[in-house]
């Protein structure tokens, strides 16, 4: 087996990034070059391969270099890891699950006043559900919000999130949730922090009044300027719905502007044709809209869709890759202070920061024989997603079919056993021979496809995955050359 290693580059300098002491190394061409084979050829072969462009005396010194430090500080790994295994046991899942959650979800509704073309509730996505006129009952949320309740004693801070369809669209049941959860919290003191993430159409006053008295947080989704946002953000008649939006939004801000900085922020989908310096400049601007607030940016779902054949027969996906290349070419500059732009570097630091952030807090030291489920959470822990119909999903992001329990019955631990396990088996026989299983947190939702996980749609993620490491390593190694006591955050 090769070793478990990447090597990249950067302007100036070239790197081995080593999974099994989670080392960034900067080297030099020879041990750049020989690197990957060390272990897999003999010393002479190495000599053989490489003699048009190294002498022998060069490949022998860069072999025994390798060597000194594969002995001496368990560098460049050359066999698989044994298994990779769940963080918790059996019991003590059991126990989480009653003591120990964090954020609930309701979706109030399936309904959406919108018709927006790339939406994963469009019609379009093959195994999510379509939009609908179902709603929670009362009291179904009221179960809900009694079952959190109960199971959230060892947590200082608990959450409670609005989701739909367009959740705004049941808002008298969202109050109806918030003075419900004031009384049930009366005598607790982690009081339950609200957000809701919306398409802004229905913030008019007494809502927005209604969403400030709670200390909402609230997530307005906006694609960017009109001329980006209008193209999908549409409503049942086919009009954009920036100036609607924009409209709303000048409200909120004009009605309390310290709320408006301070807890509005923005859901960004990037949707090919890409014109992401457009997108981001936008959001780096100070003007009626934005000032400054937390943006919330990502990619279309790659998951089996129409969506590119009916609105995008030409679309070209590495336009999409070059142009991250170039924005992360802006970050280093920003990063560094060589040009101005503290708005633009704050938008693209929520972009990628915190995955900089995990590179930087790395911890360096040898694995064991075994490695965790990448970024896979306790089902139900993190996240609790309840449906309008009381059903319990592991989280927003996975389609309506992996059922994990419901508020009658409570949770149902041999689904969520079972969960685990079929990703361990979908994803253990890669993951322990992958130069990248450290640094990754693909998780459930990166495979999840109908009422099962995918081997397919896992392959596709690790992929994207892999190639978005490689960036996120060069992009940090370009700006720890030039200041080495650079701060990350979030």
């Amino acid at each position: 087996m090769k070793p478990l290693v990447h090597k990249f580059r950067t302007q100036k300098n070239l790197y081995i990034y080593d999974t099994n002491t989670n080392n960034i190394i900067k080297t030099n061409n020879v041990i750049f070059d020989i690197i990957e084979s060390y272990k897999s050829l003999k010393i002479s072969e190495l000599i053989k391969r490489l003699e048009d462009k190294y002498s022998e005396e060069e490949i022998l010194k860069a072999y025994n270099e390798i060597e000194l430090f594969h002995k001496r500080e368990g560098m460049f790994r050359c066999k698989p890891l044994e298994k990779m295994i769940f963080p918790y046991s059996t019991d003590e899942i059991k126990e989480y699950l009653e003591t120990d959650l964090e954020q609930l979800i309701l979706n109030v509704t399936e309904e959406c006043n919108l018709d927006c073309s790339y939406c994963i509730y469009s019609g379009r996505y093959l195994h999510h559900r379509r939009h609908s006129k179902r709603r929670m009952s009362l009291d179904i949320a009221k179960k809900a919000l009694s079952f959190f309740f109960d199971r959230c004693s060892k947590k200082n801070f608990i959450h409670i999130g609005f989701y739909g369809g367009e959740p705004l669209l049941a808002k008298n049941l969202i109050l109806d949730c918030v003075n419900f959860t004031a009384k049930a919290c009366s005598n607790l003191n982690n009081k339950p922090a609200f957000s809701i993430t919306t398409n802004g159409i229905l913030l008019d006053e007494k809502t927005i009044g209604f969403l400030i008295k709670n200390d909402f947080s609230l997530l307005v989704s906006l694609d960017g300027p009109k001329q980006i946002n209008d193209r999908y953000r549409i409503t049942r008649n086919g009009k954009g719905t920036f100036d609607l939006v924009a409209n709303n939004l000048k409200s909120i801000r004009k009605i309390n502007e310290h709320y408006y900085q301070n807890r509005v922020g923005f859901s960004v989908v990037l949707v090919p044709p890409y014109n992401l310096n457009s997108v981001f400049d936008f959001f780096s601007e100070y003007n009626e809209i934005v000032c400054g607030n937390r943006t919330v940016i990502r990619g279309i779902s790659p998951e089996e869709n129409c969506f590119f054949k009916t609105f995008l027969p030409a679309h070209d996906p590495k336009d999409y890759e070059n142009q991250i290349g170039q924005l992360a070419e802006e970050f280093i500059l920003l990063k560094l202070n060589e040009k101005e732009g503290p708005g633009k570097l704050k938008v693209l630091n929520n972009f990628i920061g915190s995955s900089l952030l995990k590179i930087h807090s790395r911890q360096k030291q040898a694995l064991p024989e075994f490695i965790f489920t990448n970024g896979c959470c306790l089902p139900g822990k993190n996240r609790l997603f309840v449906t309008t119909e009381g059903k319990f999903y592991p989280c927003e992001k996975i389609g309506e079919s992996i059922v994990i329990g419901d508020i009658w019955s409570g949770f149902n631990h041999e689904s969520i056993f079972s969960l685990i396990k079929e990703y361990i088996g979908l994803s253990e026989q890669n993951c322990i021979i992958c130069w990248a299983v450290r640094l990754c947190t693909d998780c459930f939702a990166s495979c999840s496809k109908g009422a099962a996980l995918d081997k397919d749609m896992k392959k596709k993620n690790c992929l994207a995955t892999r190639s978005h490491l490689d960036l996120l390593l060069r992009i940090y190694s370009e700006i720890m050359e030039k200041q080495p006591n650079a701060h990350f955050s979030v």
